[in-house]
């Protein structure tokens, strides 16, 4: 097994805990012992509550955090990583409003939700959802609709046509239509890296 300084610590730190805690089982043990396994029961459930909180606080936060995943790794150069459900998301602006996209390469064209849509101030009322889309959860319809103005990793595109479902899909969806803008798009690991 090999150890650095970082699993050393750690592993010093726990058996200090666990000293401690042994040590108080110990002389509480010969005072009273049902009120001493009472209390290292209720002890013991309260640290299980906290590592299972620690254990799936990064799913619980992703969902406030999705699109804080990125960084500018160089001029024009962007870096994203993998949120912790396994996909890349990424935020655009359509009419000053901030939308986190799921960034999704077998959609050709961009789709905004009905949700995201309405926040961007979008009259939805007067959109004709004719054209068919296939997604995972089967057929939807979409409107077609040109944004006047796109923003996305610090680049402005304008006139750009999109699509928006009638209600079925819950997150919109950055598809090729707009990574195709990009120089590079690469995925390698949990990052993806592009370029314009």
């Amino acid at each position: 097994m090999n150890l650095d300084s970082y699993d050393i610590a750690r592993l010093a730190y726990l058996l200090l805990i666990l000293l401690s805690v042994g040590g108080w089982l110990i002389v509480s043990i010969k005072k009273d012992l049902g009120r001493t396994v009472q209390m290292a029961l209720i002890w013991s459930l309260i640290f299980l509550g906290f590592f299972g909180v620690y254990g799936v606080w990064n799913d619980i936060s992703d969902g406030f955090r999705k699109d804080q995943k990125f960084e500018k790794i160089a001029d024009n150069v962007f870096q994203i990583k993998k949120s912790s459900d396994g996909h890349f998301y990424s935020t655009g602006i359509i009419n000053n409003n901030v939308i986190v996209f799921l960034i999704d390469t077998g959609a050709t064209k961009t789709i905004l939700s009905m949700n995201d849509a309405k926040a961007s101030g979008i009259d939805v009322s007067q959109l004709n959802f004719v054209n068919p889309i296939r997604t995972a959860n089967g057929m939807g319809y979409s409107a077609s609709y040109k944004v006047e103005r796109f923003s996305w990793f610090e680049r402005n595109f304008e006139g750009l046509d999109i699509q928006i479902t009638n209600g079925d899909l819950f997150r919109s969806l950055l598809g090729m239509d707009i990574i195709d803008k990009s120089d590079t798009f690469l995925i390698s690991g949990d990052m993806l890296q592009l370029s314009f």
